[in-house]
């Protein structure tokens, strides 16, 4: 994952909590602390992705994702793994792979969405999103 439109305020500092976060993953809020985000987020905790690696107890800093276009690998393994045109504009959830923790943009899932689609490329699997700002903790 990558901001690939930076906004005005790129870097965010956060208290990093329990597990730490990974490089170029989601963070989210969880007890006043940074974590990697999970699927189906519905309230205001999306923070931003992790310039480096973070372990837990430590401050570390993400990029802005308020208004900033996010590019995400589209995830392979379900009924589709491909957008099309109609999917423009829909909001998707994201694929957390509960083994390498890398996050994905799924066309399969709308359930708890967190992400528009502005874009996609099929051939090298990967999206254009925006995250909704109705779950950005940082206003």
């Amino acid at each position: 994952m990558k901001v690939v439109t930076p906004t005005n305020s790129p870097v965010i500092p956060f208290y990093v909590g329990t597990g730490g976060v990974l490089a170029g993953q989601l963070a989210m809020v969880s007890s006043d602390t940074a974590v990697d985000a999970t699927e189906g987020v519905s309230t205001a905790i999306l923070i931003g992705v992790a310039q480096a690696d973070y372990a837990a107890g430590v401050v570390g800093y993400f990029s802005d994702i308020r208004g900033a276009l996010v590019e995400l690998p589209i995830y392979q393994g379900g009924a589709t793994d491909t957008f099309a045109a109609a999917d423009v504009g829909k909001a998707f959830d994201i694929y957390v792979d509960g083994t390498s923790g890398e996050m994905y943009i799924d066309p399969n899932d709308t359930t708890g969405a967190m992400a528009v689609v502005y874009s996609y490329n099929n051939d090298k699997q990967t999206a254009i999103v925006r995250f909704l700002s109705a779950l950005i903790y940082l206003a």
